[in-house]
């Protein structure tokens, strides 16, 4: 197996980890209050490997979700 071939094996790795499993009750460390989850989507390009993974934000101190910020793409 050649580096890169590792490299997209230890990346499929970690996103599948984290795309799996129950969702843990956290805390904001600034706040307090209990973080809300929201989706974030993940692929690699020239492949058929997407995944979901729900991201932590804070409700009182990140009121506007993440998804709110648009991309430069230039």
């Amino acid at each position: 197996m050649d580096a890169s071939e590792e490299l997209l094996l230890s990346i499929k790795k970690f996103l599948d980890l984290q795309s799996s499993g129950p969702l843990p009750s956290i805390q904001c460390e600034r706040c307090g209050s209990t973080m809300e989850y929201s989706d974030a989507h993940f692929w690699l390009y020239e492949t058929q490997m997407q995944w979901t993974i729900p991201l932590p934000h804070c409700p009182a101190c990140d009121p506007q979700p993440s998804a709110e910020i648009k991309p430069n793409l230039m």
